[in-house]
């Protein structure tokens, strides 16, 4: 019996490495994915047709407009050139945050017809706003937001997330 149990033992510590090892690569900037939802940073030109490559259908661009003209390519032309659709979506900054978000993104998703790159600078923003989403339409308590690990290099903003879901500002009221 111990020997069965130590067996199993390094069974199960080695298995988290060999699913790692057999779990397919990320798209380029892509930093989580949920279903056909990836959450990604600011994209280079060359890795719109890596997207498309990956099989993504829709890119929507979360980043403002004085954001975009710090970049040297239109992210239109380039989701155009690989056959992706495209929608702009002013968020954060000078654009704010707000419910209305929630509902645009929600037409786009259920326009989509595949995988949808939702991207900002760096994957914030999109992940705060695709949570924000999911709450509003019952996928996801608001509880259990921080635990969707949908955020990269940081947790959920509860300001931001209390402007964009009415259900989570509810749950969590400012204090």
């Amino acid at each position: 019996m111990k020997l069965l149990l130590t067996v199993m033992s390094a069974f199960c510590l080695m298995l988290p490495a060999a699913i790692a090892q057999d779990a397919e690569p990320l798209p380029p900037r892509v930093v989580a994915i949920d279903g056909n939802v990836w959450i990604a940073g600011q994209p280079s030109e060359a890795m719109f047709a890596a997207w498309a490559e990956a099989g993504a259908t829709t890119v929507v661009n979360l980043r403002t407009a004085r954001e975009n003209g710090e970049v040297s390519f239109d992210g239109a032309v380039a989701a155009a050139e690989h056959g992706l659709a495209y929608s702009a979506m002013e968020t954060g900054y000078e654009a704010g945050y707000s419910p209305e978000m929630v509902a645009a993104l929600t037409d786009i998703l259920d326009a989509a017809q595949g995988p949808v790159v939702l991207h900002c600078a760096s994957g914030t923003r999109a992940a705060n706003l695709y949570t924000a989403y999911r709450i509003e339409r019952g996928d996801l308590a608001p509880e259990d937001a921080a635990e969707a690990h949908l955020a990269p290099h940081t947790d959920l903003n509860p300001e931001i997330m209390r402007m964009l879901s009415p259900r989570y500002a509810a749950a969590f009221p400012a204090e």
